[in-house]
């Protein structure tokens, strides 16, 4: 009977060990299958990460074409309708003036002068950068009182830098018959932009 006894019971341990080996085979099994499922998901992530990363770099690319460029540009250091009041120097002298951003489109501006003579002039203005741009034309609104030929405005090249609070504008005005002009607005922002 002891001898049954200890059969029975080892075939029950047996029996056991068995279903325990089981479980732990199901319990494999199923860990395996999630980390297959959860390997997909990543693949799948990394590959959206993957498009929307290369959507980034179209969209920096393509700059000013995208949306919110009218955002971006009342946001600007030179946003539409913003106002600079400081000096002009240029020719030996030295003047109250004033510069005002008229027209804003990406990344050009008009930028209107303003001087204590009366001058205005227009200067179409091409951003090379967050800050600086250059001048690509120059139009004169109105000639300084007692101008000798308000008519003459000649070619224009320079280059300009905004700040927070500065605008600072250097620039040669070459004029037929006549010595080239040295000219520098250095203004001090009063107004920021606001676009309408």
């Amino acid at each position: 009977m002891n001898q049954r006894f200890f059969v029975l019971i080892l075939v029950f341990v047996m029996s056991g060990a068995s279903i325990g080996r089981c479980d732990d085979t199901d319990e494999i099994k199923r860990l395996k299958d999630k980390i297959e499922l959860l390997e997909a998901k990543l693949q799948l992530a990394e590959r959206k990460n993957q498009d929307l990363n290369a959507e980034i770099e179209k969209l920096h690319a393509a700059g000013d074409d995208q949306p919110g460029t009218a955002e971006k540009e009342k946001k600007s250091l030179a946003a539409l309708g913003t106002v600079w009041k400081g000096k002009y120097t240029g020719g030996g002298i030295s003047q109250s003036a004033e510069a005002k951003v008229v027209a804003r489109d990406g990344k050009t501006m008009t930028l209107e002068t303003s001087v204590e003579n009366g001058a205005i002039m227009q200067y179409e203005c091409q951003f090379t950068g967050n800050d600086k741009y250059k001048i690509t034309n120059t139009r004169r609104v109105q000639a300084a009182k007692g101008a000798i030929n308000p008519a003459a405005v000649g070619g224009v090249t320079g280059t300009g830098t905004i700040s927070k609070n500065k605008l600072v504008q250097n620039f040669v005005w070459k004029r037929a018959g006549e010595p080239d002009l040295q000219q520098t607005f250095n203004l001090s922002i009063v107004a920021e932009g606001k676009s309408e």
